[in-house]
């Protein structure tokens, strides 16, 4: 993720994480550690900063299959029409 900054304000202010820990690891790329607002022992770890590569936008679920790296991240919600009623309502938009 090349965007660092962004990236942290995505998951601040679009789904309330904070920000556990930062630690830099060289050429300017930073491990970021954040928990959502109701689970501390939770972490979710960003490498982030300049030198990391931008991941190819893909047209379809099948075809994103074959790209190495993290897929996609699945939380546990207790009412999943609510939360995606909050999602909408703060712009969260799918890339898919």
């Amino acid at each position: 993720m090349p965007d660092r900054d962004a990236a942290i304000s995505w998951y601040t202010g679009k789904l309330d994480f904070s920000v556990v820990d930062t630690v830099p690891s060289g050429d300017d790329m930073t491990f970021v550690f954040l928990s959502p607002a109701v689970d501390d022992g939770f972490r979710l770890e960003l490498l982030a900063g300049p030198g990391a590569a931008e991941r190819p936008v893909y047209a379809d679920l099948g075809a994103s299959l074959g790209l190495s790296g993290w897929h996609h991240l699945c939380l546990r919600l207790d009412d999943v029409d609510k939360a995606v009623a909050e999602l909408k309502r703060r712009s969260v938009k799918n890339r898919a």
